[in-house]
């Protein structure tokens, strides 16, 4: 799955820092546009009325680098965080057209001089034309609402053509769907490549030091518990609504600018039961226990999570899957609490969004 790999281009990311070239930085600002062309994945039988749907994006970003010059020095690595428009058209009357706006990290390493190496997660909101609709669209079980979560990865080369212009060729994986809270709802994924150019904007403000004391650069463990809610399901057979919600333990090793997690989830979901008992299945809990994996990119006070999680017994059934990944964004506004959401995917499908609390123990 596709997921799955950026996962573990992830970890690879950083493992580069051991061949990287050493970066200066400054406080600066920078505009970029790019090009995109793709094709949709039409990941379940239901939606291949829309695999031949063709994307061009037009993607304006507008970023600033985080990091002195002693920072780029020891990790050999550039953050830079920013914000994103997309207008895509999907070329498809059914999927109608996109406009996005979102948040987005961007970690670079210099590979030689001249060539950078960046991933690019990236968070928002999008607004899509032509939903299902009964009477006036009603082949489209992609997506039901106007306003949908959009999440994106992509991989960007950089190329210096002179001090203050680069060359961008990027590929990227993008998602939209409402987090099934209206079905139908399976959701849009598409893969894109393109290429653009970026502006850097010098500013005379030095970049603030993210540098601590040397005392305090060892990786650090903790323990977090997260309570989250969702909203309610509704069952369209007989209009009933039902809870879900979960609470999670994971153990964590954060360094400076990431960390690794394992935990353990228990999740409450009504829905499951009557869905699982429709197919034929023998379901006496809502109870849904899994064991999960992270990792964590570290942003000041906003922290950045994917995991992939195993339920820990065999519940397959045509509603579930019985692995799944999940994408966060949370702010601590305190070291010890934070506030955030985050969304899981199973079969590619976002099927649940959920608002949390995370309190750290130690």
């Amino acid at each position: 799955m596709f997921l799955h790999k950026t996962f573990t281009f992830s970890i690879l990311l950083f493992a580069l820092q051991i061949i990287a070239q050493p970066l200066t930085a400054q406080n600066t600002y920078s505009w970029s546009a790019e090009a995109q062309f793709g094709r949709v994945f039409a990941h379940i039988p239901t939606i291949q009325n829309v695999a031949s749907s063709r994307p061009v994006t037009l993607q304006l970003r507008y970023s600033q680098n985080l990091g002195d010059s002693a920072f780029c020095s020891l990790f050999h690595i550039r953050l830079q965080r920013g914000y994103l428009l997309n207008i895509t058209d999907f070329n498809m009357q059914r999927l109608g057209y996109m406009v996005a706006a979102g948040y987005y990290l961007q970690p670079t390493l210099a590979i030689g001089k001249k060539l950078k190496l960046c991933f690019t997660p990236a968070f928002g909101l999008s607004f899509n034309s032509n939903p299902y609709d009964e009477v006036t669209n009603r082949t489209n079980f992609t997506y039901a609402t106007h306003v949908n979560l959009y999440a994106s990865v992509g991989f960007h080369t950089k190329f210096n053509l002179t001090e203050n212009m680069q060359l961008n060729c990027m590929f990227q994986l993008n998602h939209f769907s409402n987090g099934a809270m209206i079905k139908p709802n399976s959701g849009v994924n598409w893969i894109s490549s393109g290429v653009g150019l970026e502006y850097q904007l010098p500013h005379k403000k030095p970049a603030p030091s993210w540098l601590p004391t040397k005392r305090n650069r060892k990786s650090t463990y903790h323990l977090d518990i997260t309570p989250y809610f969702t909203k309610s399901k509704r069952d369209t057979v007989t209009a009933r609504w039902f809870m879900n919600t979960g609470f999670a333990a994971q153990i964590i090793r954060r360094g400076l600018l990431h960390g690794y997690t394992i935990g353990y989830e228990l999740a409450y979901d009504e829905m499951y039961v009557v869905e699982a008992k429709r197919k034929g299945k023998t379901v006496v809990t809502p109870w849904l226990p899994a064991v999960f994996i992270g990792h964590e990119f570290l942003l000041g006070k906003v922290i950045f999570t994917q995991q992939f999680g195993m339920y820990a017994k065999n519940i397959h059934t045509a509603y579930i899957a019985d692995w799944y990944h999940r994408w966060g964004l949370s702010y601590y506004p305190i070291p010890k609490v934070g506030f955030g959401f985050s969304f899981k995917i199973h079969d590619f499908r976002a099927e649940f969004v959920d608002a949390r609390v995370t309190y750290r123990i130690f």
